[in-house]
Order: C-alpha cells, then sequence, then structure tokens
C-alpha cells in the first residue's frame, strides 16, 4: 500500500518544508484511518505521540519494511521512491501534514516504497502499543479501521469487481489487525499524558 497524503497540491522541496508548529492532536484528526475514533480516544492517541528526527539522506525505511508505528510528518520532506531493476525511481514527495506506516501500524504490511530524507525530517510516531488499549476497550474497532485501509488500497482486477475486491480486502486486513494486535502488549494513558506499560493483550 502506498503512503497516505492529506494534502498535497505541489511537489514540496526543502523551502516549503517547514510549516508553523501543528500539535500531534491537530494532525491525527485529518488522518482518514482515526476517522473512526471518538474525540477522546483520539486525544488519547495523540498523549502517546513522540519525536523522531532523520538526517538528510537517511532512509526511513526501505520497500518491503515493515513500519510498526504510524508517522506523521511535522517538518520536511521525505521522498518516496521504487526499486526497480536495481534502480531507484522517484514515485512521490511526502511533505509537513502528510503521513505513513498506517498498513505496517495495524496490519503489519511493509511498505510499498523505500521512504529517504530530502532533508532533516521530523515526524510524530504512534506505535502499535500506544494503538493496542482502543482496539482492547472497543474491538468492533477493528472492522471500521480495516473497511477505511482497503479503501485506500489501489484497485485491481477486472472491472465491475470492485465492490467485491473491497469487500474480500477488508476481511484480509480485519484478520491481519486482529492478528497483529493479538500480542501486542499496551500502554494505558493516564492523566497528564503519561502512561503505563501493560502486559494485556488485544483478544
Amino acid at each position: 500500500m502506498p503512503s497516505s497524503s492529506i494534502s498535497m497540491t505541489a511537489l514540496p522541496t526543502e523551502e516549503t518544508a517547514h510549516l508553523p508548529r501543528v500539535t500531534p492532536i491537530e494532525l491525527i484528526r485529518a488522518i482518514p484511518i482515526f476517522s473512526a475514533l471518538t474525540k477522546d480516544e483520539q486525544e488519547a492517541l495523540a498523549a502517546t505521540a513522540s519525536e523522531r528526527t532523520y538526517r538528510k539522506g537517511e532512509i526511513i525505511a526501505r520497500q518491503g519494511e515493515m513500519l510498526p508505528s504510524l508517522m506523521i510528518v511535522r517538518t520536511g520532506v521525505i521522498v518516496r521512491q521504487r526499486e526497480d531493476d536495481a534502480r531507484l525511481e522517484e514515485i512521490g514527495r511526502l511533505a509537513p501534514g502528510d503521513f505513513f506506516g498506517e498498513s505496517g501500524l495495524l496490519a503489519g504490511i511493509g511498505e510499498m516504497s523505500t521512504l529517504r530524507a530530502m532533508s532533516h525530517v521530523v515526524v510524530y510516531e504512534i506505535d502499535q502499543k500506544s494503538f493496542a488499549p482502543l482496539l482492547l476497550d472497543r474491538p468492533e474497532m477493528a472492522e471500521d479501521l480495516a473497511i477505511i485501509l482497503a479503501g485506500g488500497m489501489p484497485a485491481s482486477g477486472e472491472n465491475g469487481k470492485a465492490g467485491q475486491q473491497h469487500a474480500s480486502s477488508s476481511f484480509a486486513l480485519l484478520k491481519a489487525i486482529q492478528t497483529v494486535f493479538r500480542s501486542v502488549p499496551f500502554k494505558r494513558v493516564r492523566a497528564g499524558g503519561r502512561y503505563d506499560a501493560q502486559e494485556d493483550r488485544v483478544p
């Protein structure tokens, strides 16, 4: 699954890589896969977000690598490159507000392209341990997430079968989500944004 973009009207550059500082909750509310969460759940998730930085030229993830975290770009530009016959072809760029890693976070699916920092990059990171308590408290949410995630997957196959393929993809993703989070320990958010490490597992 390709990385996702909240908004990208033009190819971002180092000069346009810095926007006014935004908080994790503002970015989370703009991400489609989190539309299934309530306001309180979004705020709890935002409280677990941590910052990670990458140097210019650093590889963030290689094609096929599974990222167990959702990364939301705060500053900088990331170039997406696809490996083809030992060559790297640029297929897009991610700028502040864009995100990637959602397929790895939720379903254990590898990245469809190599991600490289084109400039100094700062991202907000939300890992599986932070997301697990939401599914423990509301396991039916996994079905909503699977439908949203499947909607972002590239279409394939014969015309007229899009609905059937979407249903099949949603079911497969639901099973993948349930499998991934069945063995993930989680961090329970407490007052003040702090959290406790728990040994519980999502059923």
